[in-house]
């Protein structure tokens, strides 16, 4: 009587590698596209990746206003407001998936009055004064940054659209309200 033993063999360990291989490539290409694509969406956008999320009581920050970063364990409540708000606290929202609104203190009351109206009544957006602006008006989500001469209604809606509440966010659909901060609107 023969007896038939079932041999196994190691799985190749070219192929394997082969399809990892390809996996990261996909991921890589697809997260390169996507960039791509919302650069051809907002030319003027700029993109920072691989920005640190830990909770700090001072945080630094080497561009302003912040598009991310280490930052206050208080998120600051989304809302209009007509005094400047601390980065480390909006930075904290755009992790939730607020837009944050800056502008410049000087701007006309005409455009300050369009961002306002623009602003009321929508959730996730932080819209605040911010002195140290270099362009008149910045638009921020996490890892996201528009700098404008004037306000470009246009831009606002299709920014906002994409990243307010974005399930993209670190922390998506986190709160927008009972942090700290008391807008008036």
């Amino acid at each position: 009587m023969t007896q038939n033993k079932k041999v196994t063999k190691p799985l190749p360990l070219l192929p394997l590698g082969i399809a990892v291989g390809a996996l990261i490539i996909a991921v890589a290409g697809f997260l390169i596209w996507q960039t791509a694509n919302s650069k051809l969406e907002f030319p003027d956008l700029e993109v920072a990746t691989e920005l640190p999320r830990k909770h700090v009581k001072n945080a630094k920050y080497f561009s302003f206003p912040p598009m991310g970063g280490d930052h206050n364990v208080q998120w600051q409540n989304c809302g209009v407001y007509e005094q400047p708000i601390k980065d480390e606290n909006a930075v904290h929202s755009l992790e939730h998936g607020a837009v944050w609104i800056a502008y410049r203190p000087d701007i006309d009351s005409q455009q300050r009055q369009a961002l306002v109206k623009f602003s009321l009544g929508r959730p996730y957006i932080l819209l605040a004064p911010y002195p140290r602006l270099e362009a008149p008006i910045t638009i921020l989500a996490w890892g996201h940054r528009i700098k404008m001469q004037k306000i470009n209604q246009d831009i606002l809606a299709r920014f906002t659209q994409k990243f307010a509440g974005s399930l993209k966010a670190p922390e998506p659909a986190g709160p927008c309200i009972g942090g700290i901060g008391n807008p008036r609107w």
